[in-house]
């Protein structure tokens, strides 16, 4: 039907800007390091991302929209330059959990009345989006809580890589968080 037509258009829009600012968080994580630029592109990439939830797309449903809508120019050589690899897909599977995650731990219900999709915890990320959003609610700033995780008993086993992974992803919670928090 006509609302069939929407609803690919709705999807394209919602890949492509995933699609979009999940690159643009690299290119600014390569060129200026973790600027206002940077936190700029994580903030795209939460916004399009709580756009998917409300349209109630489930992460599963949202990775195979993403897929279909892969850039394809046509061109093999160009094609397999611009493709994620499995490794940007990994990655950007994990930001659509914690960000799902989030929602759905806050409760956070779609405006348009739609059925919040249910999140599955595959990639036990739930830890730590407590954690972190119950700090929030206790008005942590995104700062102390980093300062907080990193003064637990488990910090000293982190290695600088999943320190720095650990920052992320507590940024991106505490992202989803003022975005969902702004009905």
């Amino acid at each position: 039907g006509a609302d069939e037509g929407e609803n690919t258009e709705n999807s394209n829009i919602i890949c492509r800007r995933l699609e979009m600012s999940f690159r643009k968080v690299w290119l600014k994580l390569y060129t200026t390091g973790a600027d206002e630029g940077y936190v700029q592109a994580l903030r795209s990439f939460v916004q399009a991302t709580v756009m998917a939830y409300e349209e109630g797309y489930s992460v599963g449903a949202l990775k195979l929209e993403l897929g279909r809508n892969e850039l394809d120019t046509g061109d093999a050589i160009v094609d397999k330059a611009v493709r994620l690899t499995d490794q940007e897909r990994r990655t950007r599977e994990v930001w659509l959990n914690l960000i799902y995650l989030t929602l759905q731990s806050m409760e956070f219900s779609p405006k348009n009345g739609r059925e919040p999709p249910k999140t599955e915890d595959v990639l036990s990320l739930l830890p730590l989006v407590e954690t972190t959003l119950d700090a929030l609610n206790r008005g942590f700033s995104l700062e102390g809580l980093k300062l907080e995780l990193s003064l637990q008993a488990e910090s000293a086993t982190l290695t600088p890589a999943q320190q720095s992974l650990r920052s992320q992803w507590t940024r991106i919670i505490f992202l989803t968080f003022e975005r969902a928090k702004v009905k």
